[in-house]
């Protein structure tokens, strides 16, 4: 009885076109690992220097708040977030329109509350 033996290249092609159909099919899904929130057709993703406040400067008002979430940033419409939770508010000043703050417990580890920003892509 005679064994077939299948050559190791066949296996490793297998998993690279796998591998290729996944990233390529995956790319194009507009999705976000990253929190943002979209305000007036502007999205606004989490600052990576990770700024926090507990008071907001006195020319930050709010402008909205937190309707629903979504993880296509692409796809995302006013008021749609992702890492946010329904309900949170979104302020902005005139001032620096670039950024918004959020009124949120991201990232706090133990619930807490407080002012993370946000900036446009």
């Amino acid at each position: 009885m005679k064994k077939k033996i299948v050559p190791v290249g066949f296996f490793v092609l297998i998993v690279v076109l796998g591998a290729l159909i996944f990233f390529v099919t995956n790319k194009q899904s507009g999705t976000s690992a990253i929190p943002f929130v979209k305000v007036n057709d502007v999205i606004y993703v989490y600052d990576s220097t990770g700024y926090k406040v507990e008071e907001l400067p006195e020319t930050y008002s709010v402008i909205g708040e937190v309707v629903g979430n979504t993880a296509s940033a692409s796809k995302a419409q006013n008021g749609y977030a992702s890492g946010l939770k329904v309900g949170e508010k979104i302020y902005q000043t005139s001032v620096k329109t670039d950024e918004v703050f959020v009124y949120t417990s991201l990232f706090s580890g133990d619930g807490t509350y407080r002012y993370v920003k946000f900036t446009s892509e």
